[in-house]
């Protein structure tokens, strides 16, 4: 069974493949393709989430035997920011494209998750090692959100 994890920023998105055979948990795109960076030249938000989604499909057009995608969600705060909205409809265009490619999707919070942000890295590397480039709590965040579809 394979289960995709997704976690939104203001410029990416980062992608995990999680692939279960038998009771191992394998990360099958550590240091292959796992970020989607959007190009800098492209400023305006609503081409920037129409490039998005473009290459939102691509992946889940690239993996169909993907049973779940699983979206890590920003945490819940007191202010909203305009970095935090165009996070936001990243996560919109996840959620869209799961179900246009009927997929099980689900998004959780690191509580959800078992897991603090201070210990995502960790958590990750435990489960799957860590990418050749760009090792950060992003990834991380997917890996250990694509790991929980599992349970």
């Amino acid at each position: 069974m394979k289960i995709i994890g997704f976690r939104s920023g203001t410029k990416s998105i980062r992608f995990a493949i999680l692939e279960q055979s038998a009771q191992e948990i394998k990360c099958i795109n550590l240091d292959t393709e796992n970020e989607i960076k959007i190009p800098a030249n492209i400023s305006n938000v609503a081409d920037q989430i129409e490039w998005m989604n473009e290459e939102i499909e691509r992946i889940f057009r690239q993996n169909p035997d993907i049973v779940k995608a699983m979206i890590k969600s920003p945490e819940f705060t007191n202010s909203d920011t305009t970095a935090k909205r165009t996070t936001n409809y990243f996560d919109s265009i996840l959620l869209l494209n799961a179900k246009k490619f009927k997929k099980q999707v689900s998004t959780k919070l690191y509580k959800q998750i078992g897991v603090k942000r201070v210990d995502v890295k960790t958590r990750a590397e435990s489960l799957c090692g860590v990418t050749s480039k760009k090792w950060d709590e992003q990834i991380a965040d997917a890996i250990c959100v694509a790991n929980i579809g599992f349970q």
